[in-house]
């Protein structure tokens, strides 16, 4: 299984734990002051950000529009589940009437 991250998560301690829980290492590469990276890491790193954009834009949409930010305060593993059941729900309703109406679909009931 991969493991999509930004430059945050390189370094030696980062790749350790990520080969010990056995998961391919997708996370960017960083360039230093005397070590530039080079085009094909550029490319790789452009890449994966098309991966990692798509998953992030569903978490920035929750974080600002349905207040994720805010702690679930429930009590029970389940309760918890639900309540982010019910606020991807909420995303993919959203998600759908932005692709209608960009796309002009007309929807007959």
């Amino acid at each position: 299984q991969p493991l999509w991250g930004d430059s945050a998560y390189t370094g030696k301690r980062c790749d350790q734990l990520i080969k010990a829980a056995g998961m391919q290492n997708r996370v960017h590469k960083k360039g230093y002051r005397y070590k530039k990276l080079t085009d094909e890491q550029k490319a790789q790193n452009t890449m994966e950000s098309r991966t990692r954009a798509r998953i992030e834009h569903v978490f920035g949409f929750q974080w600002i529009c349905l207040d994720a930010a805010g702690l679930i305060r429930l009590i029970g593993f389940h309760r918890c589940a639900m309540a982010i059941a019910l606020r991807n729900t909420i995303y993919n309703f959203f998600r759908a009437i932005f692709l209608i109406k960009s796309k002009k679909l007309a929807i007959t009931l």
